[in-house]
């Protein structure tokens, strides 16, 4: 995650908002995997008003990085100027409509994420991915890949440059896929910590990692 030199008015302003946002209503069904869920415009109309009351405003905007990398940056904006951001990995796409579904999910999960609200039943971690029929349990994968969360985990926190941490992204793509929910969570905020930490490294400090 990435702020301004000074975050303490936004800090203050976003702790009184978070004491008066509740979590949308998951009025939505995954037909999948039977999960209720809150969409992106349920959190929109719970979230923007107190935001917006409390001098809060956020941008969500996208960036192509190497290789056709999309990432979304989330930005919160106070009046007094300061900020902080979070970055989120979309991934890799030729069609647009393929993007747009992908991108609607990363605005809703990181929006949610750093505002501090739930859009989602909570299920221990079952109900993951995209493909139905793939999906693992978290006792499942310790089992069959039992290094697939320390190699990632590895991998990520060695990467030095944010090209590193793309490669790191490609190689690890489809382990991610079939993780559960939780464990793709964690990968996500593990990604968007490590893209806010090499971006702020000086030349010569990276020079000196070397």
């Amino acid at each position: 995650m990435q702020t301004s030199e000074q975050i303490n008015e936004l800090a203050g302003a976003l702790a009184k908002a978070q004491g008066e946002i509740q979590n949308p209503a998951k009025n939505r069904v995954n037909p999948h995997f039977k999960s209720k869920y809150a969409d992106i415009a349920d959190g929109l109309d719970v979230i923007r008003p107190t935001l917006s009351k409390f001098g809060i405003a956020f941008v969500q905007a996208t960036e192509l990085v190497e290789d056709g990398m999309v990432i979304l940056r989330t930005r919160m904006i106070h009046s007094s100027g300061q900020w902080l951001e979070s970055t989120y990995p979309v991934g890799r796409f030729v069609k647009h409509q393929e993007l747009g579904a992908s991108l609607t999910y990363a605005k809703r999960q990181a929006l949610f994420s750093i505002v501090g609200v739930a859009g989602d039943d909570d299920d221990d971690g079952n109900s993951a991915t995209a493909t139905p029929g793939t999906r693992k349990t978290s006792n499942a994968l310790k089992r069959d890949n039992p290094e697939a969360w320390p190699s990632l985990e590895k991998a990520v926190r060695s990467a030095m440059t944010r090209d590193e941490l793309t490669a790191v992204w490609r190689e690890f793509k489809d382990v991610i896929a079939v993780f559960p929910i939780a464990w793709k969570e964690q990968s996500d905020e593990l990604f968007s910590t490590r893209a806010g930490e090499v971006a702020d490294r000086s030349t010569d400090e990276l020079e000196a990692a070397e």
